[in-house]
C-alpha cells in the first residue's frame, strides 16, 4: 500500500533470548539463533509471564543499550555494587 508520505518507518525486529532453566529466584536464558546465554540472572519477584517472555539477546542486537531488559540492567546495578 502507498501512502501520501511514505513508508512507515519502523525499527528492526529483536532478537529475543528466551528462558532456558528458572529457579525459585534466578534464570538462565538462551537464544536461539546464536546460541548467546546470560548465565543466571536474578528475577526475583518478576512474574511468569514477563520471564517466558524473555531478555534481548545481547549479541544478536548488537548489545545496544536501550535494547536491555529490566533484567538485565536491575543485575548490572546489583552486580557493580557487590564488586565494589
Amino acid at each position: 500500500m502507498c501512502d501520501l508520505f511514505g513508508e512507515k518507518p519502523r525499527r528492526a525486529p529483536r532478537i529475543i533470548a528466551h528462558a532456558v532453566d528458572v529457579g525459585v529466584d534466578f534464570a538462565e536464558f538462551k537464544c536461539k539463533k546464536c546460541n548467546w546465554e546470560s548465565g543466571w540472572l536474578y528475577v526475583g519477584d518478576e512474574s511468569n509471564s514477563k520471564i517466558r517472555k524473555g531478555i534481548p539477546c545481547g549479541n544478536c542486537n548488537n548489545g545496544d543499550i536501550n535494547e536491555k531488559s529490566e533484567l538485565q540492567s536491575r543485575n548490572q546495578s546489583e552486580t557493580s555494587l557487590t564488586v565494589s
